[in-house]
């Protein structure tokens, strides 16, 4: 059974075109919006941006520093971009910005040679719109690059599902998949959908050149995967602290029986959320419908391409089950496309079924299930227009700091802020002799205030803070059990006077004299 034309082949030039194209623009618009804003490095972008600006290509072999992970394709891209055009914010994201832009483009041609128009507008629309996709565009990390590898994996794989794929196809195959491993971890899970596709597609039509092909291509594969499971995969594999983290954040699908229906479920509604997009209780709702619509007519339709489709999902979920890969958030983001495609396929098969009752309820039908699905993620993307997400936005803060601070001044660095702190450091001119990294006790809090005590010697001391630990914080391992920034700013207002204090999106700093302290 070959794919079908209505899968395969582009559409002409017609009104639903331009459309897509408006799509097209409003996406490569918000992504723009949100690079162009240069905030700063977060917490997580920093610690990967010292380890890229502070290592050479061979270290960056080595498992790296302040327990991150990256592909070592993509840490190398970065660092030649780095040496290339110099150490700053704009470069550090610039793969990535680059990655979202060709992602983009890449979905909409993907989503027309498979979809129908209204299919191909829903999900090309709700890809241009997701909020972590637009954001993941501007930040500096690999998942931005882990959705453009799925797609451009799934584009190949189209053309090896016709009847007569030339051999180029299966070159491209060859050095797409060698290449997507490099720059994204999670692309091995969609080359294994993408292989058990084309070799069901070969059980059914034997053909030996064909076999030919498709041995080098999952030899080659094979090959690659386990040179870059030797440099760098093993190395992550053998984490106990992510491991541990990721297990306490509940990312790994339990075993036993009776718990793993609920949580796969749960899985599944926070995965629509974050990375799909589909924000709100009611946009989930009909986006899990719709998706499952999608699946099911796509199993009877064109079965191979739903094994390349979902494989990759049932892949994850087991991975996770053996505690190998989170099924969380971002780290999912390669399967946002996957997702949005089968949620155009449903689309489309109501819409087919809704022209058997009149044309005028099959446009209803569509019009409101885009509503519910489009309407919240849009009024984000909107929001965003005018209040880009700043995140952490330490600059200003180290400015000021650096504006106001007399030569005998010292500064205290709250220790959530000490990796964008350590990156921003040369840049204003903060010499480490000159300021001090807090000490971490999120279940000892006691202990912070024989921590600042030891800065009374000091007439005044600037204190500084970003990534505040809170006990409502999402992800913060070990968890803390106080309002971090308040009660250190209290433990301070006993040992000394407040006289200055500035502030911006996730990040502040404060100046405490201590002269009038009995030391």
């Amino acid at each position: 059974m070959s794919i079908s034309r209505d899968f395969c082949n582009p559409k002409q030039i017609s009104v639903p075109s331009y459309v897509g194209l408006g799509i097209l623009g409003l996406g490569l618009t918000l992504r723009i919006a949100q690079y162009s804003t240069n905030r700063s490095l977060w917490y997580d972008e920093a610690m990967l941006a010292l380890n890229i600006t502070g290592r050479s290509f061979i270290e960056l072999m080595k498992p790296l520093s302040y327990n991150q992970g990256a592909p070592l394709g993509f840490l190398f891209i970065e660092k030649l971009a780095v040496q290339a055009l110099g150490n700053h914010e704009f470069i550090l994201r610039l793969f990535p910005l680059v990655t979202g832009i060709v992602s983009l483009l890449v979905m909409y041609k993907v989503a027309n040679n498979l979809l129908g128009t209204a299919g191909m507008l829903v999900a090309t629309g709700l890809f241009a719109v997701s909020g972590p996709l637009v954001y993941y565009t501007s930040e500096t990390k690999q998942y931005s690059g882990d959705a453009l590898a799925a797609l451009l994996l799934l584009l190949i794989a189209c053309e090896c599902l016709e009847i007569e794929p030339h051999p180029r196809h299966y070159v491209a195959l060859i050095l797409g998949g060698v290449a997507c491993m490099w720059i994204s971890h999670p692309a091995v899970f969609v080359l294994v959908g993408v292989g058990l596709g084309l070799a069901c597609n070969q059980l059914l039509r034997p053909d030996r050149r064909r076999l030919f092909w498709l041995g080098l291509v999952f030899l080659v594969w094979l090959i690659n995967f386990g040179l870059l499971y030797y440099v760098s995969l093993r190395h992550l594999a053998a984490n106990a602290l992510q491991i541990h983290y990721w297990r306490w954040y509940g990312a790994f699908m339990p075993t036993s029986p009776l718990r793993a229906p609920t949580w796969v479920l749960k899985a599944f509604v926070l995965m629509f959320r974050n990375p799909v997009g589909l924000v709100g209780r009611l946009a989930t709702s009909v986006g899990l419908v719709v998706f499952v619509v999608g699946c099911l007519c796509l199993m009877f339709r064109t079965w191979q391409l739903a094994v390349i489709l979902l494989v990759p999902f049932l892949i994850v979920l087991f991975a996770s089950g053996l505690e190998k890969y989170p099924f969380s958030g971002r780290l999912l983001l390669f399967l946002v496309p996957a997702t949005l495609l089968l949620i155009g396929q449903g689309i489309d098969q109501i819409h087919s079924l809704s022209l058997k009752i009149s044309s005028q309820a099959a446009l209803s039908n569509c019009l409101v299930l885009a509503a519910f699905l489009f309407y919240r993620p849009t009024i984000l993307a909107a929001q965003t227009l005018w209040h880009p997400t700043m995140g952490e936005h330490i600059k200003p803060i180290l400015s000021y700091v650096k504006k106001h601070k007399r030569d005998t001044d010292f500064v205290y660095v709250y220790y959530g802020a000490e990796p964008a702190f350590s990156y921003y450091a040369q840049l204003y001119n903060f010499e480490q002799k000159h300021y001090y990294v807090g000490i971490k006790a999120r279940q000892e809090p006691n202990k912070y205030f024989e921590d600042l005590h030891k800065l009374i010697v000091y007439s005044r001391v600037w204190f500084v803070f970003s990534h505040i630990c809170e006990p409502s914080s999402a992800g913060a391992f070990p968890p803390c059990i106080v309002r971090e920034e308040p009660y250190l700013l209290q433990q301070l207002d006993s040992l000394g006077k407040k006289t200055d204090q500035f502030q911006c999106a996730g990040a502040s700093a404060y100046l405490y004299s201590f002269n009038s302290v009995q030391h």
